[in-house]
């Protein structure tokens, strides 16, 4: 057990305002004193904001006796001019719920409210905490019951007691409890969870003067009615001539709220004058508050609220209602559901369990099977059905019904059931005292719909087609078209204005604003509502033609997006197609359900799936979808086996997503189909396409370099044949790439900058960056850290903008190499795994092998040897997997370094020589070099230093023929250790003499400085 012990200043706002810049000194103080006295007694100081403690103590002695030396303390300090600081204490033993930051759950909020209805130097207890310390006061103390009392949080009354302190204040009013005044709020059997801002947010609107009616909105089970009544409780004080609940359920006519309204204030109809009248007669200047409930089925009378406002001005009012009263001076709050876990996210307990959506879930199911308990095991779970519904209070409580019957996985199986009926029918059941709409949540949005008109039915059934929410555009595709209101009759022509009827919509909580990524009226339903809808739209023969619509608006929205995504205005539509995304699913959902049905081989929606599909390449890849694109465009290449260059399109994009993700054998596949459909329809962007990708799959297979040369080539002829700026542009970056794998930096600088150019020119924005992070990897290659660092952070800067996945991490990675060249190690290793985890996540094999290398370097540098040997174990797992020879060939030379700095020289030695094998089996001098700086310090721990000559001066001979900037390794350290052999180092030079070695005075060839090196080492090879 655990007791908590909450206090405050009484009155600290009047105090701020009395002694203004003061007011911090008194503050100081004030903890100055509490602090010594919790400390004195083990209190573990949970929370401070402003003037309030948030204690805790193992024993409720020690509490108690913490709080009584405090008082004294705070009653005896000599204040500044005379103020006085009184501080409100309240202390509360139970069994909290620990967690990583601190403790929740009820008990808290329980010791909280006793501190609350406290008064200045007061010391209120609760019944734990009287048993516990009955026995066992501090002298000069004593108890008094003060009575069983309804605290603010609506449940159970409970007695409290206080702390009589010998020679301090014993007499105080009466404690702010309910009781205080004159109420009707009914008891709640449970706790509110998770609405702390809510509350905060709707207590601020009401200490506003203007503020007299604030109208609570939201769809049906969202939780307006007990949040009303937790803000009436909360705010009781205020109100000395009473707080009245008003429940309207039952009330189907509007003429019987006033009579409901009156009879709930006691007042009788005396049948002389209007009811009205007599009620604000009795109303008059009383500071009352009402709460009117489920006032949306009675909005005509809404009249009522605006002549009570207007005449009784002490007069407040809240109201819970699914529609606004659309009166003056109405304040609105739109109750939004708890917050739902982020399911993307692992599920760490510790941050889950306090999750108010997952808190309401546990609580509700552990009150139908009492052993329901959250665990490691079910966590995720739980997490994910919060978060599938939405954090929608009355479906949770209704799932949570279930668990007596349904283990959360089965539960979870049947809230993905897509057609939603399901769902509808699993939550269904609840508590027998609940209200019978509250049984089910079908029960409870028919409430709703059958409240709306017939064409506002039709547009709620229509819009709810939308599954990723809309915009006004998207509504007056799918809703608008004459041809569509054809076939609702009964629908009359002109009866359907959609801005009118979303209005009216919204205002009903059937529909919610929402923040898009893009700056436009965004709407959407909760789920749960959207569901409800589908299914209505089914019963009203009505499913097809709303897809049909959606499906079409989607697909022109993804043809205008091709074009766009490639100009200055990508960002815009990268997110506009972000927004869309779960319509732009349901559309190609819908199209390759409708060409599976049809009765061709070739039909019109397998051709405007394969459209859609190579127009959503560019978002696809840029966002990170890589694998959903994949799976899209196998599922649309499955129909439609006529060659078209519609087919050719979506073959590259397959190839480009596959190549993404390094499936090099079904990238070469694709390509290869879409170069043959391409040739023979001479369908010169398709070929050229097709020939790129194909030049860069040959050249990550170290295909002859001749042949990777005629593929990019004759690809860059066809796109200045067609004319294409952006093509033209992209088929340079690879030639760049060729010429600077043969280290003619100046041919591939020129290259990359013409390309840069043409890409400024067209405005797209992601290809400049990817240029830049060309010429910043050329520059770092080079030796030229500052170069590299100012590319590169100015194409970060770009991909972040367009919220480029792959783009970001490839550029992270970069800028880890380039602090590791610059000894920030830890800012290395911090950029590596932000790349790594993106890679991953993306499904980028190829990256991912790369950036384990990276780390395992830094590892290195770090001298962590038994972790640099694990990262390149495992990037040498995948590197084999997917063929990457060049990564095999690091992952060898940098497990050599390990088994070096760690004095086994035998293997370092072969994993040098396996590394070397693989460089020199791709021509890659820029890989040989530093393995024969590896077999040379070998050779010097060996103590064969004519050898060790031989190989650096073979390495720099390399260094020299490519122009990289790659010092040999320790070098520095490695030439105090030549000096003993002078005589040795020279013979050795003069043999290799690398700068004079044939009549033309040229440098050795690759194969020459490598056989001389390795001379004594034939037999290795």
């Amino acid at each position: 057990t655990v007791t908590f012990l909450f206090t405050d200043i009484e009155g600290s706002t009047q105090l701020l305002h009395r002694l203004g810049d003061r007011y911090a000194g008194v503050l100081g103080e004030q903890r100055k004193i509490l602090r010594t006295a919790f400390e004195k007694w083990d209190g573990y100081e949970v929370d401070t904001q402003g003037d309030a403690f948030f204690v805790a103590f193992q024993r409720a002695t020690d509490a108690v006796t913490a709080s009584v030396e405090a008082q004294r303390a705070l009653s005896e300090f000599p204040w500044t001019e005379g103020e006085t600081v009184r501080v409100r204490m309240g202390l509360h033993t139970d069994q909290p719920q620990a967690t990583s930051t601190g403790y929740v759950g009820v008990d808290v909020h329980r010791a909280a409210r006793i501190a609350h209805a406290g008064h200045g130097g007061q010391v209120l207890l609760s019944e734990t905490v009287f048993a516990l310390v009955r026995d066992a006061l501090p002298e000069d103390v004593y108890l008094r019951n003060l009575g069983e009392h309804q605290l603010k949080d609506l449940q159970r009354p409970e007695p409290i007691y206080q702390l009589l302190i010998k020679g301090m204040q014993t007499e105080f009013p009466p404690i702010k409890s309910l009781d205080a005044h004159q109420h009707n709020l009914p008891i709640q059997l449970t706790p509110l969870i998770g609405r702390e801002d809510e509350l905060a947010t709707t207590q601020e609107l009401l200490t506003q003067p203007e503020v007299r009616l604030l109208t609570l909105t939201g769809p049906g089970g969202i939780g307006k009615t007990r949040l009303a009544l937790q803000l009436a409780a909360e705010i009781s004080h205020e109100f000395p001539d009473g707080i009245y609940f008003v429940p309207l359920a039952p009330v189907l006519e509007p003429e019987l709220v006033t009579p409901t309204i009156a009879q709930t204030l006691g007042i009788r109809d005396d049948g002389i004058e209007p009811l009205i009248q007599v009620l604000i007669e009795n109303i008059g200047s009383k500071r009352l508050l009402l709460l009117l409930d489920n006032f949306e089925q009675v909005i005509p009378s809404a009249t009522i609220i605006a002549e009570l406002l207007t005449n009784c001005a002490c007069l407040t009012i809240i109201v819970a209602s699914r529609e606004i009263l659309h009166l003056r001076g109405e304040q609105e709050f739109n109750v939004p559901p708890l917050r739902s876990p982020d399911i993307s996210q692992l599920p760490v307990r510790t941050i889950l369990t306090e999750n108010p959506a997952i808190e309401l879930f546990t609580q509700r199911a552990a009150a139908v099977k009492p052993s329901f308990e959250l665990t490691d095991d079910n966590v995720g779970t739980v997490a994910e059905i919060c978060a599938r519904l939405e954090g929608l209070p009355l479906a949770i409580e209704l799932a949570a019904a279930r668990v007596k019957l349904l283990p959360p996985r089965d539960m979870l199986k049947l809230l993905t059931d897509a057609g939603g009926g399901l769902t509808l029918r699993l939550l269904s059941g609840g508590a027998r005292d609940a209200p019978e709409r509250h049984h089910a949540l079908q029960a409870t949005i028919d409430w709703s719909y059958q409240l709306l008109t017939q064409s506002e039915q039709w547009l709620f059934r229509c819009l709810s087609v939308f599954a990723g929410g809309f915009n006004l555009d998207a509504a007056g595709a799918v809703c608008c078209d004459s041809e569509y209101r054809s076939t609702s009759p009964g629908v009359p022509y002109l009866a359907l204005d959609v801005l009118d009827n979303i209005a009216s919509l919204l205002d009903k909580s059937l529909l919610r604003q929402v923040d898009g990524l893009v700056e436009e009226q965004r709407f959407s339903m909760l789920e749960s509502i959207r569901k409800f809808g589908t299914k209505k739209l089914n019963e009203c023969g009505e499913n097809d033609v709303a897809r049909d619509r959606n499906s079409r608006y989607c697909y022109k929205l993804a043809l205008e997006a091709k074009s766009m995504l490639t100009g200055p205005h990508q960002a815009a539509w990268m997110d506009r197609l972000d927004d869309e995304h779960y319509n732009l699913r349901a559309a190609l959902s819908w199209l390759l359900y409708r060409a599976e049905k049809g009765n061709d081989l070739y039909t019109n929606e397998a051709e405007m799936a394969l459209k859609m599909v190579s127009c959503l390449y560019l978002f696809w890849d840029t966002r990170g979808y890589v694998g959903e694109g994949r799976r899209w465009i196998e599922r649309a290449l499955a129909f439609g086996q006529v060659e078209t260059k519609t087919r050719a399109d979506a073959l590259n994009t397959g190839g480009c997503l596959a190549y993404r993700q390094t499936d090099m054998q079904e990238a070469q596949l694709l390509h290869e189909q879409a170069l043959t459909i391409s040739r023979q329809l001479d369908y010169k962007q398709g070929t050229a396409e097709a020939l790129g990708c194909l030049g860069f799959i040959h050249d990550f297979n170290k295909s002859p370099h001749e042949q990777v040369e005629a593929y990019l080539s004759e690809s860059l002829q066809l796109w200045r044949e067609v004319g294409d700026t952006r093509g033209v542009a992209q088929a340079l970056g690879p030639l760049a790439e060729q010429a600077a794998s043969r280290f003619d930096f100046e041919r591939a600088s020129a290259f990359y900058s013409e390309s840069l150019d043409l890409f400024s020119q067209i405005g797209d924005k992601r290809e400049i960056a990817g240029a830049l992070w060309n010429i910043g990897d050329l520059a770092l290659r080079e030796g030229d850290c500052e170069g590299a660092l100012t590319h590169l952070n100015e194409s970060l800067e770009l991909y972040r903008e367009l919220k480029d996945t792959h783009g970001v991490a490839t550029q992270l990675r970069c800028l880890a190499e380039v602090a590791r060249c610059q000894g920030d190690l830890n800012q290395a290793v911090t950029l590596c795994k932000d790349a790594l985890s993106a890679f991953q996540e993306i499904g980028d094999k190829r990256c991912t092998s790369e950036t384990l290398l990276g780390l395992a370097r830094v590892a290195i540098d770090q001298g962590d040897y038994p972790r640099a040997r694990r990262l390149a174990r495992d990037g040498m797992e995948i590197c084999v997997k997917i063929g990457h020879v060049l990564c095999q060939a690091r992952q060898h030379w940098l497990l050599g370094l390990c088994d070096l700095e760690q004095g086994d020289l035998p293997s370092a030695q072969g994993q040098f020589i396996n590394s070397l094998k693989l460089n020199q089996k791709t021509d890659h001098r820029e890989g040989i070099s530093p393995n024969l700086d590896g077999l040379a310090r070998v050779a010097i721990l060996q103590e064969d230093y004519s050898r060790a000559v031989r190989l650096f001066a073979a390495s720099e001979a390399i260094r020299s023929s490519t122009g990289i900037s790659q010092p040999p390794i320790d070098m520095a350290v490695d030439t105090t250790k030549l000096k003993p052999h002078p005589e040795q180092a020279q013979e050795a030079l003069n043999e290799i003499d690398y700068q004079t070695a044939n009549a033309e005075g040229s440098a050795l060839t690759l194969e020459q400085a490598i056989e001389l090196a390795l001379s004594n080492d034939t037999k290795d090879l």
